[in-house]
């Protein structure tokens, strides 16, 4: 079903029957009234360029709403049914309203996709509630941006409040970027009789000056694994210590291979919570629980932590001290943990898009200065910013391409093209180094430098 006028699509969304595809012409539609969308089984769907002025609501299941604009006040994208999915939309408010949410997701509704889209300038980015015993809220390949610049906006707002719930929800390979004057947050608890967050895992995501916080006004269990957290710090609000007798016991805590640089201020903070069988909270009182695991992370420049836990708060200035202010609380943890001299090296993230091969968000950062970073990505590519996504885009054919980026962190929206060529001579250029390494019995320079042309070939190949 085509439409190319904002009544037209108010009416197809009416009269929408089960198996519907509701294709939007390019334009702009400014609605009268809010789309709600009830009848199962039914997209939206725009091709190229369609952008829609008012809230959509999924109220039937497995509704989903594909590659449009939506643009406004108030909450923008409501997800309120099981399945629904959100996927390659671009979607901010007026930058002025607050109150505003670009997405939300209410439970008890689950099975619930959020995936590919550029999200940003609303009050909450994000506002997600899910109830674990019926699936997994799956947040993915994302780029969350700033929020409205009040003061009390949230990246992510995780939020339980009875009788809706914060549980098994999955961000994964998403980029979360805050700004200097106001660094955000993706946050994770509850008030109000909620329960707990529980089932919340965080794993191959981008955080830069956005922190992550678990455990507000409720306690928190989950995983965070391989993240990068740049000029921002794992908060870990409340996380469940030993001896609860209140709540369900949970699952152990897993947290490896995160790399965290945040100068002159903490990279974790921990604080333990627990409840009372009368249901009292007590934050700070309980030892760590032994089998919770966080090991394998990297910190870069140095360690500076704090603790607060058996009835004890203190800070550690370096990994030595904080391994053991950590055993003394009941769990050693950063075992194989290692300090890393310098800032992070120069690099770029590419979160791919799993519901569409076309498409792609890449990061690049340098906080060394550099003006411009290489990057390599597996496809003939038009970059635009984050910001701008239909502006002007900047084409890359060969491979290492250079883009620019803005102070020290840019985001671009990727769209393929076709198929790259490589720069041969850059290939040739890695295997003379490996082969010189090799010589010099440096040899994991020599594997790094055939990494490097692997790298350079791959988009060719």
């Amino acid at each position: 079903m085509n439409v190319n006028t904002a009544t037209a699509l108010q009416n197809a969304v009416t009269n929408a029957q089960s198996g519907d595809q509701i294709i939007l012409a390019d334009g702009t539609y400014d609605l009268s009234a809010a789309l709600n969308v009830t009848q199962a089984d039914v997209m939206l769907k725009c091709l190229g360029h369609c952008i829609v002025k008012g809230n959509i609501n999924l109220t039937g299941k497995n509704t989903w709403v594909w590659g449009l604009e939506v643009y406004g006040t108030g909450g923008l994208v409501n997800a309120m049914a099981n399945d629904t999915g959100i996927v390659n939309n671009y979607i901010h408010s007026d930058g002025v309203t607050e109150n505003s949410v670009c997405v939300f997701t209410s439970s008890p509704f689950s099975n619930q996709v959020i995936a590919g889209n550029i999200i940003e300038n609303c009050e909450h980015n994000m506002y997600l509630q899910h109830e674990g015993k019926y699936g997994t809220l799956k947040v993915s390949g994302n780029y969350v941006g700033p929020v409205l610049n009040n003061g009390n906006g949230r990246i992510i707002h995780g939020y339980s409040q009875s009788p809706n719930k914060t549980e098994s929800i999955q961000l994964q390979s998403n980029i979360f970027e805050g700004i200097e004057a106001n660094p955000f947050e993706v946050l994770f608890g509850g008030e109000n009789n909620a329960t707990p967050a529980i089932g919340i895992s965080v794993i191959d995501n981008l955080f830069y000056r956005t922190r992550l916080r678990c455990g507000y006004k409720r306690p928190w269990q989950g995983t965070i694994k391989d993240n990068l957290m740049f000029r921002t710090m794992l908060f870990l609000e409340m996380l469940w210590g030993d001896g609860e007798a209140y709540w369900p016991i949970p699952p152990a805590t897993t947290i490896t291979g995160n790399s965290l640089w945040n100068p002159n201020n903490y990279q974790t903070l921990i604080y333990t919570c627990r409840y009372t069988a009368s249901g009292s909270r007590e934050v700070g009182i309980a030892n760590l629980r032994s089998n919770d695991v966080v090991d394998n992370q990297k910190y870069y420049e140095r360690m500076a932590g704090r603790l607060n836990a058996g009835n004890t708060d203190t800070t550690a200035t370096d990994l030595a001290t904080w391994q053991n202010l950590t055993q003394s609380k009941g769990n050693k943890i950063d075992v194989n943990s290692q300090v890393i001299s310098g800032v992070p090296p120069d690099g770029f993230k590419l979160i791919p898009n799993e519901y569409d091969d076309t498409r792609a968000m890449v990061a690049a950062y340098s906080f060394k200065g550099s003006a411009n970073i290489q990057i390599t990505l597996p496809g003939v590519a038009e970059l635009r910013s984050v910001h701008d996504p239909f502006g002007t885009a900047i084409t890359c054919t060969t491979y290492p391409c250079t883009v620019p980026i803005d102070k020290e962190f840019t985001t671009y929206a990727v769209r393929y093209t076709g198929k790259a060529t490589c720069d041969l001579k850059a290939v040739d250029n890695k295997l003379i180094d490996a082969l010189n390494a090799i010589d010099q019995k440096r040899y994991t320079k020599a594997k790094r430098a055939i990494q490097d042309a692997r790298t350079i070939l791959e988009p060719c190949l």
